[in-house]
């Protein structure tokens, strides 16, 4: 199966198409790398934009589009064209799944699983012995009160 992961940065869908075969995933080259959006705000842009995302899922026969999340909210939250982008694929035809920044990492669990026999100080040096957290200023265990 073919599977598009799409990555939406402003009024660009940055496309990459793998194939799984065996055990192994394939990139699978195609001339498309980006779909732009020119206007957000015209009905017709917005039409434009799916038919494309239609034809490149049949061209290359996607079995379905990966898209990596943004926030909702917040300092680096994804602005509201994104989410139209978004929904373009959603409408398309083609199943859509959601994956967050952190599971689709190249350091996954399940990837440092599979080269822990190939370079077992990877695992040392990308996973942190304990989680990070996060310290303030007034930590009860570093203030003094006299």
């Amino acid at each position: 199966m073919i599977v598009c992961g799409v990555e939406i940065k402003g009024k660009e869908a940055i496309l990459a198409l793998v194939q799984s075969a065996a055990e192994e995933t394939i990139h699978v080259k195609c001339d498309t790398k980006k779909l732009a959006l020119p206007d957000d705000r015209d009905t017709k842009s917005l039409l434009v934009m799916k038919s494309a995302i239609e034809a490149f899922a049949l061209q290359h026969k996607v079995g379905s589009f990966v898209i990596k999340t943004r926030q909702a909210t917040g300092p680096r939250a994804g602005g509201g064209i994104t989410f139209k982008i978004e929904t373009l694929f959603q409408l398309s035809g083609t199943p859509v799944v959601f994956i967050s920044p952190q599971r689709g990492h190249p350091r996954s669990k399940r990837q440092l699983k599979r080269s822990k026999d190939s370079d077992p100080g990877l695992i040392k040096r990308s996973v942190p012995s304990e989680p990070n957290r996060r310290v303030s200023r007034f930590h009860p265990r570093r203030c003094h009160v006299s």
